[in-house]
Formats: C-alpha cells, sequence, structure tokens
C-alpha cells in the first residue's frame, strides 16, 4: 500500500488537467453535522481511516477517486473522500470570511467524532496539505500517519509556486503571457471571469522536443 502512496503523491502535480469523475459520487455518500454545518463525505473500503483532503482550495472528491479507490483493494482501509466546508455538495457559508484555514482543522475533527473514528491518517493534495499539516500539529493524539501530496508549509511556499509557474508561463508560451495580460489589464481576475481566463492558456505554441503537449487551464 505504501508504494501506491509514494505513487500518487508524484503522480498528482498532474490532478488539475484530469478530469475523472465517477458519477456516482454526488450519490453514494452520507452527510454529516459538523460544526453547525452538513458536510459530504464518501467512505470506500474498511479498515483504517484514512481522510482525502482535496487541494484547490476549492477542489471536491470525485476526481480522486479514480487513482485511490484501488487501494482498499487487499489492504485494511477505509478511504474517506470529503467535501470540505463550500466545496462540492457540502453547505457553503453565508459569508466569504467564514472560509478558513482554522474552519477546515476544525472540520476534520469534527468529521472524525461524528464519523465515531479513532486515530486517522490524513492524505493532503496541494492546498489540503496544509490543513493536513495543521490537523496533525494541533491533534497529534488523534492523527495515525501523514501524507503530503504536492504539498507546502505556508503562504511564502504558495507564493513562490505561483511566482515559479508565471516565470514558466512567461518563459515559455509567450503568446499566452501576452494575452493573458491584455486580458488583465481590462480588468478581469479569475473570480469573476474563469471562463475568458481559461481560453488564455489553451495553448498554440510548439512545446520544446521531448515535452508532452498539456493543455493548461487557469484553477
Amino acid at each position: 500500500m505504501l508504494k501506491q502512496l509514494f505513487f500518487l503523491t508524484g503522480f498528482f502535480f498532474l490532478s488539475l488537467t484530469l478530469k475523472a469523475q465517477f458519477p456516482d459520487s454526488w450519490t453514494d455518500g452520507k452527510y454529516y453535522a459538523v460544526n453547525g454545518a452538513k458536510l459530504y463525505a464518501v467512505t470506500v473500503g474498511k479498515g483504517e481511516p484514512m481522510i482525502i483532503i482535496p487541494g484547490g482550495p476549492g477542489g471536491a472528491h470525485p476526481g480522486y477517486r479514480a487513482y485511490m479507490d484501488s487501494l482498499t483493494v487487499g489492504n485494511n482501509i477505509q478511504l474517506i473522500y470529503l467535501d470540505a466546508f463550500g466545496r462540492g455538495k457540502s453547505d457553503t457559508a453565508k459569508d466569504v470570511k467564514d472560509y478558513t484555514i482554522e474552519r477546515d482543522i476544525e472540520d476534520i475533527e469534527g468529521l472524525r467524532k461524528a464519523m465515531g473514528l479513532g486515530k486517522i491518517t490524513l492524505y493532503g493534495h496541494s492546498y489540503g496539505s496544509v490543513v493536513a499539516q495543521g490537523y496533525a500539529i494541533r491533534y497529534p493524539q488523534n492523527t495515525s500517519r501523514l501524507i503530503i501530496a504536492n504539498g507546502f508549509h505556508s503562504y511564502l511556499a504558495w507564493q513562490a509556486n505561483d511566482d515559479n509557474s508565471n516565470h514558466e508561463i512567461k518563459t515559455n508560451y509567450p503568446e499566452v503571457w501576452d494575452t493573458l495580460m491584455k486580458v488583465r489589464e481590462q480588468g478581469a481576475i479569475s473570480s469573476d471571469d474563469i471562463q475568458t481566463l481559461s481560453k488564455c492558456f489553451q495553448l498554440k505554441t510548439v512545446l520544446p522536443d521531448g515535452w508532452k503537449r498539456w493543455r493548461l487551464y487557469c484553477g
């Protein structure tokens, strides 16, 4: 199982471009009352519980199932796919200020209690790694294992990653960068015009030899 987990950790840097979905994921889950909200979670398998914390920070659970459900075959493990507060089928906030890392951390503990679980393993992907680390620091007595996939530990690391991505686009895909800057100058931002900005990232550039061609998207 550990070999499979390490493989997934290396593989998930591509997860934002992969759209695999399990249609029944939106119907075969259950709601749990946590910190005054209803959180949606899907469980697969039986055994030691592992909570999957998606990245984003707006990511929901379905895209993970194509790559992780198989971990339950022949292993003593129960995967718990969580839609955190404001994501997927879980309740949304009335005020955006209610979306905080602190809330996400406490919701993990609330879910653990609501499900009647003992110690848990946490799998945090990208932004989810921050929540997973925060939980493990605050609740070490309830943490069995901590698995970090494509993670970071602070807002400085997040910014460094963004800066690196900007440099990569500006250097290797100049027409994408120029188009993006023109759209930005018109006042478009990703939060209110995601469709326009996404079109900027549909590449026409011929990539260098040896590179695989991937279509990039905002978000």
